[in-house]
């Protein structure tokens, strides 16, 4: 009967004495009341007229298995902590640091969820595509596949600072976090040396399509690919646009943000001793959801059955051709041109810069769908550039590690 409204229960209370025989009927069937509740407002009315505006609580007046005082403040206790110390605050992880210094009997998720949810503090999401949608993968062993990438912080000071961050994809166990000024070749090569070092070699190593990782799609070999296919390990990276494949060590980013941010470190020495604490909670302490139940990184990683590390290093095939005139005649796809005074040269209208130390050498320039490759007067691959270019001119210049042939003598003046 709570949901009679107010307007009916006010003309209940104020119902004349006067009012005819069947009247009390008539309202009760317009109004869909019944004649027992119509009698107890108007007994009401009569014993105690003050409150009978107030409809009454249908709370029980005892709830003995109700969430004791004791267990919502442990609750919201641990929740302040964590979240004062950059570590995850979820139901979970609650549960987790409950089990180790909360009290007995530890309240399940669902009942710290329902303390959370009446103290008006989980922090909503966005609604997110179902993830049974979503194909998932992941590694049988440890060491199968590492995943990596760089993520930025900035420090009290206000220095960016890049850290390589590399991950085991069957147990999520950190495996480096390697600071730096930035994302470089020579960062990414000494965070997994490192980390090598201490695991032992991966067979594959799964990374996103940064230059410092992986610019096998410009034709171009990276320090990484170098040092890594010297040992054996393959290395694969995520289609351009599309960080799903990544979602592990982006996952992992997050926690990682969280963490430095909250313990704001000024200076390198200081960001060192908070990796080294962030290593520790998040491999020993903080137990992963994507494991099983209770189950740390750590545990995972070393109770895990670790892959063979790879055998024979990988030698791709060096990437070279060698133009014929046969071949230059059969076909439009291939053009011939003299680089100018200062390196450059013109393909259909738009200007690609090589540097003055190729001024007046020839280059041949295969043409392809959606890039070209340059190729200099002995057929040996120099880079790729994309096609068509984003710009009139660019630069080709910072792509080539070797420079123009010392047989070639430029015919420029």
């Amino acid at each position: 009967m709570n949901q009679i409204s107010d307007r009916v229960r006010q003309q209940v209370i104020d119902w004349p004495s006067t009012a005819e025989h069947g009247a009390i009927t008539a309202f009760c069937r317009k109004h869909g009341v019944s004649r027992a509740w119509f009698h107890s407002i108007r007994k009401r009315v009569a014993t105690n007229p003050d409150t009978v505006t107030i409809k009454a609580s249908t709370r029980p007046h005892r709830s003995p298995r109700a969430t004791s005082a004791i267990v919502t403040s442990a609750v919201l206790g641990t929740r302040a902590t964590l979240l004062a110390e950059g570590k995850d605050y979820g139901p979970l992880s609650i549960r987790d640091a409950l089990n180790r210094t909360g009290p007995e009997p530890v309240p399940s998720r669902a009942t710290i969820a329902r303390i959370l949810d009446r103290a008006h503090l989980p922090v909503r999401n966005k609604k997110k595509r179902p993830k049974t949608s979503y194909k998932r993968f992941a590694a049988e062993l440890s060491n199968q596949r590492w995943q990596a990438d760089g993520v930025g912080i900035t420090l009290g000071t206000g220095k960016a600072v890049t850290i390589i961050h590399i991950i085991d994809d069957a147990t999520r166990y950190v495996l480096g976090l390697h600071p730096d000024h930035e994302e470089t070749s020579a960062a990414v090569v000494e965070a997994f040396a490192r980390a090598i070092d201490v695991y032992g070699r991966p067979v594959l190593v799964h990374t996103d399509n940064g230059t410092a990782f992986n610019r096998e799609r410009y034709g171009r070999t990276t320090q990484l690919m170098r040092f890594l296919h010297d040992l054996g390990v393959k290395m694969i990276t995520g289609k351009p646009g599309h960080p799903r494949s990544q979602g592990k060590i982006e996952r992992a980013h997050q926690s990682l943000i969280t963490f430095v941010d909250a313990h704001a470190p000024n200076t390198r020495s200081e960001l060192d001793d908070v990796l080294l604490a962030y290593a520790q909670w998040y491999n020993h302490e903080r137990c992963h959801q994507a494991l099983p139940p209770h189950t740390t990184p750590g545990q995972m990683y070393a109770s895990l059955a670790k892959v063979a590390p790879p055998g024979d290093p990988i030698s791709p095939p060096a990437k070279t051709i060698r133009i014929h005139e046969d071949r230059r005649a059969a076909t439009d796809a291939v053009n011939t041109r003299q680089a100018g005074t200062r390196g450059g040269f013109r393909v259909w209208g738009k200007r690609f810069m090589l540097g003055r130390d190729w001024a007046g050498h020839i280059v041949h320039i295969v043409s392809h769908v959606d890039h070209l490759e340059i190729f200099d007067s002995e057929g040996t691959f120099l880079t790729s550039t994309v096609w068509p270019p984003t710009q009139f001119s660019t630069g080709l210049n910072r792509y080539i590690d070797t420079g123009p042939p010392d047989s070639e003598v430029s015919t420029m003046s």
